[in-house]
């Protein structure tokens, strides 16, 4: 099974966790979003915002209780979670697209009711998607913070567990590897996490591997980012892993989102003084190719993956170019 594959396992599992003892209107709401095509993740994220509008209604998400939902009902849910509780009871606002993405769930689940005659129209066909209007251009690393996340990780003492944030050698040379792949490649945490040992080519600096929408990448690694990799695989092999993951845990089992989450948060917050999201360590990388490239919007593009130039505007299939293996090596000189 490859990394992708042991992926989309576990989400469909959590999915059916989620669902076990949900009515059975939102088991076939599920068997319509994979069948429609969507990811895994965007399907647990869908049914996770309909479980909780659902609750906040007081609907039992039956065939009878869906025909009474009206528009003020998921207005009045748009409303209510433009703030929300964290684990450790701090209430903080949430984003535009938070919201946008809840109302783009509940309109697709509205459409799989209409679909199936469930309801005669969709109750918010003619209310607008909240706009997006988060603003993202503050929300990355500079190239000399980059620079400095890498830095500290690299010369963590890890033999001073008291001022260590990794008490394990081996783990320092995988967490090195980690920062330096999200900051270079750009790669999304949901990739990075499946990526196998055999989807890495060192010999000729490069590696393969599967993004959003299946979309294959193949990009350059610098020389730096090469020797890390390599490093830890000298590391990871001494763990004897019972997974072909190429990042792995404590435990030997393949790496999962928040651990990469864990890794960057403790790394950011100790380098600069400010927790970064993994995501914001690919809107880093986007921004330092678009920024090292002359601000080519086009270039900048490619390296993320995005089939639209308006994506990629808003953060500042890929062309494995000579350019690109260029810029590779300059970004990762410079980190």
């Amino acid at each position: 099974m490859t990394g992708r594959e042991e992926r989309k396992s576990q989400i469909e599992n959590r999915i059916e966790n989620m669902v076990a003892d949900q009515p059975e209107l939102l088991k076939g709401y599920i068997s319509y979003c994979f069948s429609s095509g969507q990811q895994p993740t965007t399907v647990k994220l869908y049914v996770s915002y309909v479980i909780s509008f659902m609750k906040f209604i007081n609907n039992k998400c039956t065939a009878e209780s869906v025909k009474k939902i009206l528009p003020l009902d998921v207005s009045n849910y748009l409303n209510a979670i433009r703030t929300k509780k964290l684990k450790d009871g701090r209430e903080v606002n949430t984003s535009t697209s938070y919201r946008a993405t809840a109302y783009s769930a509940l309109k697709n689940f509205f459409e799989f009711l209409r679909i199936n005659k469930v309801i005669k129209e969709n109750p918010i066909s003619e209310m607008k998607r909240p706009k997006v209007t988060d603003d993202v251009s503050q929300e990355h690393l500079t190239i000399k913070q980059m620079r400095s996340v890498v830095k500290f990780v690299q010369h963590e003492n890890a033999a001073t567990k008291r001022n260590s944030i990794t008490h394990e050698d081996h783990l320092r040379s995988r967490n090195v590897a980690i920062i330096r792949m999200l900051l270079e490649l750009g790669i999304r945490c949901s990739a990075l996490i499946c990526i196998d040992v055999d989807n890495l080519d060192l010999k000729n600096q490069k590696i393969i591997y599967r993004d959003k929408g299946e979309k294959v990448f193949e990009k350059p690694l610098s020389r730096e980012l090469a020797e890390s990799l390599e490093e830890w695989l000298v590391d990871r092999e001494k763990m004897e892993p019972n997974t072909n993951a190429l990042f792995v845990s404590e435990k030997k089992k393949r790496c999962c989102y928040g651990t990469i989450a864990n890794v960057v948060k403790q790394y950011t917050k100790a380098a600069i003084g400010n927790e970064m999201s993994v995501h914001k360590m690919r809107h880093s990388a986007i921004t330092a190719m678009y920024e090292l490239n002359g601000n080519d919007i086009v270039q900048a593009s490619k390296f993320a993956g995005h089939s639209n130039v308006t994506t990629t505007q808003r953060y500042i299939n890929t062309d494995y170019s000579k350019k690109e293996i260029e810029l590779s090596a300059k970004l990762g000189s410079m980190i």
